[in-house]
Formats: C-alpha cells, structure tokens, sequence
C-alpha cells in the first residue's frame, strides 16, 4: 500500500470510476442469499462500467455554475449523465473497439498512407502499452522522443480506428479467436435492462 498524494487524495473526493464483472456479482450474491436466481439470467454476460460523481465534484460545479443544485434530477438526465459519464471513461478507455494486438498490427501493417518507418514506431508503441500498459509505455516514449510525438502516435493509432488498449492472442493460457470487441464502456454500446425496481438501468 502506498499514500495517496494530494492531488490523488483531490481527486478521489471528485469521481469515482468503477468497472466490474456483473455477472460474477450476482452469482456471489446469489450464493449469499442477497439476490434471486432469476437475476442470474438478467446479468449474463454484462461487464458494468460505473462513474460516482462525489460531494467534491458537486460543490466544484455548483461553484463553476455548471449545475444548478445538487438534485438528482440536475444529474440524471440524458444531458448531463452523457457528459459526465464520458468525460472521464473517454479518457481512460477512448472511443474506439478493443482489437487482439496480432490484428491491431496487421492493420497499421496494410495501412498505404503511412510510411514504413512511422509504421516501425506505431507498432512498438501499441506492443509497449500491451505488455507495459499506457502509463509505463508513454513514460517510456515520451523519454525516448517526447511528449508531442507520443500523442501524435497515439492520435495516428487511433485515427485506423484501432483502440491503443489491446488484449492478447492468448489469455491464462487459453488462445482467444476474437479479433475485436465492441468498446463496451461507451454508452452507445449498453445494454438496456430492468432493475429490480423496475427503472431502465444502462449496462
């Protein structure tokens, strides 16, 4: 465990964001009599994507005039949910589909337009984040070339519409025949379903 540093202590009273496999939840609720069997079928195959809007964040647009008042009514609405679920999960995610990275490469590879050695650099940026994740590879571009020069590579990997976040050939050991998966933590992508109250309920 490490202490938080200020500016992290800030933000974790602002937002929140949570992602978690809705499925595995009910089971496990299903097991400690906290949930119907039924509901088992109502989650089947849903990943939950979550963003907590904090006291911190409220007061901050209250004082910016950016809501009104802290009412539910001010937050859920299509407007203002839109804008607050993607500002932060946009960054952290991007827009577009997850692509097993063999394929991922393949497409920079065919790409005509690029030259062959930004295509080089594109390849091994997009390997680095990976193996590395985004966070360890950007340090590592930004120290080798720079700052401009990671985001415009990422800017020219995202542009062929291929997320910078991809998954492996092969996962604990088992080979994964999907080539891509729909960005499931756009709100384009949820899944409409009926909570235990009755109220439509995004996944």
């Amino acid at each position: 465990m490490r202490k938080l540093s200020k500016e992290e202590k800030e933000m974790a009273n602002y937002m929140e964001l949570c992602l978690y496999n809705k499925t595995k939840e009910i089971e496990m609720k299903v097991l400690e009599g906290k949930a119907f069997e039924t509901e088992k079928e109502k989650f089947e195959n849903v990943f939950r994507t979550e963003v907590k809007i904090k006291n911190g964040k409220i007061n901050s647009n209250i004082n910016k005039e950016k809501m009104k008042d802290k009412s539910i009514e001010t937050y859920y609405n299509s407007k203002n949910t839109t804008e607050l679920y993607n500002s932060p999960v946009k960054k952290i995610f991007g827009e577009n589909d997850f692509y097993r990275i063999d394929v991922a490469l393949k497409i920079i590879d065919r790409n005509k337009s690029i030259r062959n050695k930004t295509k080089t650099k594109l390849k091994l940026l997009l390997r680095k984040i990976n193996k590395l994740g985004y966070t360890t590879a950007k340090e590592y571009w930004v120290k080798k070339y720079s700052e401009v020069t990671f985001r415009n590579h990422i800017k020219k990997i995202e542009t062929l519409g291929i997320n910078v976040l991809t998954f492996d050939r092969k996962i604990n050991g088992l080979a994964v025949e999907r080539d891509t998966i729909k960005n499931f933590t756009n709100l384009e992508n949820s899944v409409n379903n009926q909570n235990v109250n009755g109220d439509d309920d995004n996944v």
